[in-house]
């Protein structure tokens, strides 16, 4: 049958205990304490011992309990502490472990904060393992652990464990602010590339330990992208989705202890088809023309090919890109009527037009003739 534990948490004997703890460390055997000094001890800690003990001993041979890892950051101000437990029991007739929490004052020493007391009166077989505290402070806090085991009216006392240390931060980090940029050019408002530079502005207190950004576009939480990042202020390149539309980039910063931020919405910016066709479609017998819109990266000739559906050329110009706004490449716009190399009004249906530039290809465009 499995036994209960006790998990005790003692208040109103912090400093009584605390002293005795570090008192207790200096008795090496029971016969060179002084008696007196003893009795005090026992005195302060009663209603933690069990009944009947009359020595405690600092003994070299039980073993030193052992902490579990801890996290490096936690994002909570409660913790369950782990330990391995003592499995050696040859000779003991019960055992506790004592857990402490310590963090650094002004003066860089460690202060115990909270402790917490687990009993195992029947043996150390079925021993709990952990422990929780409660209410911790945002601060770097430190563990530790020692044992005692219980041996007629003796009580044993191992060394201090190694010390655990995590950082606790449970305040989500902030983002300022955030903006969008095309690549080429800093234009805020409009990019022919998917890729667009997002700069952010944020803070992370207490600790400043940012860890990632998240990137989305118009609250498509599904559609995160998480970029690891150093520092609270920064730039990432994004990439939008292929369609030509307004796209309103969100953005969050999650901290290294993963606390995530609100999320922030940045200016709108539109992206722009390579090159497209307006209207479209459009009708060549009412005068009216396609107006071919690309953008180049060279200001060099740019090669105008129309293809009917079954691959045959109907017309071929070429254009020379006009100097403009360069965010992204040089804006040109051409015009064809609708009329084939022998200046024939084409057909109606679809045309592909395919736009050629030092041989590589800057855009495929889709045009309608509906007359």
């Amino acid at each position: 049958m499995r036994c209960k534990l006790r998990k005790v948490k003692i208040v109103f004997l912090v400093p009584a205990f605390l002293a005795a703890w570090f008192a207790v460390s200096n008795i090496m055997t029971a016969d060179a304490a002084d008696s007196s000094f003893e009795e005090t001890i026992l005195s302060r800690l009663q209603g933690i011992l069990p009944e009947g003990v009359t020595k405690i001993i600092h003994s070299k041979d039980l073993p030193v309990p052992e902490l579990h890892p801890l996290p490096l950051y936690h994002n909570s101000d409660t913790l369950q502490v782990y330990w391995k437990p003592i499995l050696d029991t040859a000779g003991y007739d019960s055992c506790y472990y004592f857990v402490k929490c310590d963090r650094t004052d002004e003066a860089g020493e460690l202060v115990t904060i909270d402790w917490s007391v687990v009993v195992d009166s029947t043996g150390f077989e079925n021993l709990d393992t952990s422990t929780v505290f409660y209410n911790l402070p945002e601060d770097t806090l430190y563990f530790a652990l020692l044992a005692w085991a219980r041996r007629d009216t003796s009580l044993y006392i191992s060394d201090t464990s190694e010390i655990c240390s995590t950082i606790i931060d449970v305040t989500p980090p902030l983002l300022d602010s955030l903006h969008t940029y095309s690549l080429e050019g800093e234009n805020p408002d409009w990019t022919i590339s998917r890729d667009v530079k997002v700069r952010y502005w944020g803070r992370d207190d207490p600790y400043e330990l940012c860890g990632y950004i998240d990137i989305s576009v118009n609250m498509i939480l599904s559609r995160i992208v998480r970029y690891p990042v150093s520092d609270c202020v920064g730039e990432v390149v994004f990439g939008l989705s292929r369609h030509s539309e307004d796209k309103i980039v969100c953005g969050r910063l999650v901290d290294l202890a993963g606390n995530i931020g609100d999320s922030v919405r940045c200016d709108t910016i539109f992206l722009l088809e390579q090159a497209h066709s307006y209207p479209n479609p459009f009708n060549p017998a009412e005068g009216e023309a396609a107006n071919l819109v690309f953008y180049s990266p060279a200001e060099s000739a740019v090669k105008i090919k129309v293809y009917d559906l079954t691959g045959n050329l109907v017309y071929h110009g070429a254009a020379v890109p006009q100097v403009g706004r360069n965010d992204g490449g040089t804006r040109s716009e051409f015009r064809w009527n609708g009329r084939n190399d022998k200046n024939e009004i084409v057909a109606n249906g679809g045309y592909i037009c395919i736009l050629e530039q030092n041989d590589n290809e800057l855009g495929r465009i889709k045009i309608a003739v509906l007359k």
